[in-house]
C-alpha cells in the first residue's frame, strides 16, 4: 500500500510538473485552465480538455516575465558572446560621441543666440540682406518679434 502512495504522489508530481512545463511557455499573459482527472488505473491525468464530467479545472496564473539582460546571457569565453560584447562597447562609444557631438552643437547655438540678441539690442539699425545685395531695415514691432524669436532661442538653446 506504501509503494503504491509513493507510484501515486510521483505520478502526481510529474503530472504538475508536465502541466507547469507545458502552460508556462504558452501563457505569456493569460491564465490558463487544466483539467486534472483519474483515469480507470488509477492514474492522475493533466490535460487542457476535461477527460470526464469528474475532472477537477484548475486554473494556471501566470504573468508576463522580464527578458534578460544580453550580459546575462552571455557566457565567458564564447567568441560570440565576445564579439557582441564589443559590439555593445562600440555601440555605447557611439552613443557617447554623439552625445558629446549634441552638447557641442547645442553650446554653439547658445553663444549664436547670445550674440545675436546682444547685436540686436545694440544696433541702431537692424536688416536683412536680400538676394540682390541691397538691405531691407526691420521696422519697430518686426525688431520686437525678432527680439522675442532670439530670447527663445537662449531659453531652449541655453537653458536659462
Amino acid at each position: 500500500m506504501h509503494s503504491q502512495s509513493n507510484l501515486i504522489f510521483h505520478r502526481l508530481v510529474t503530472g504538475l510538473l508536465l502541466v507547469l512545463i507545458y502552460a508556462l511557455p504558452t501563457a505569456a499573459h493569460a491564465d490558463r485552465e487544466v483539467f486534472r482527472s483519474v483515469d480507470s488505473e488509477g492514474n492522475v491525468v493533466f490535460s487542457d480538455t476535461p477527460q470526464d464530467d469528474d475532472a477537477n479545472r484548475i486554473v494556471v496564473r501566470t504573468s508576463p516575465t522580464r527578458p534578460l539582460s544580453p550580459s546575462a546571457t552571455r557566457s565567458a569565453g564564447d567568441p560570440q558572446s565576445d564579439a557582441a560584447e564589443e559590439q555593445d562597447t562600440e555601440d555605447e562609444a557611439t552613443v557617447q560621441q554623439q552625445a558629446a557631438s549634441m552638447e557641442a552643437q547645442r553650446a554653439e547655438n547658445c553663444e549664436r543666440a547670445t550674440s545675436n540678441l546682444n547685436k540686436l539690442q545694440t544696433a541702431r539699425r537692424v536688416y536683412d540682406p536680400l538676394p540682390n545685395g541691397e538691405r531691407r531695415y526691420l521696422n519697430d514691432e518686426e525688431l520686437e518679434q525678432r527680439k522675442a524669436q532670439t530670447r527663445a532661442d537662449i531659453q531652449r538653446w541655453c537653458g536659462g
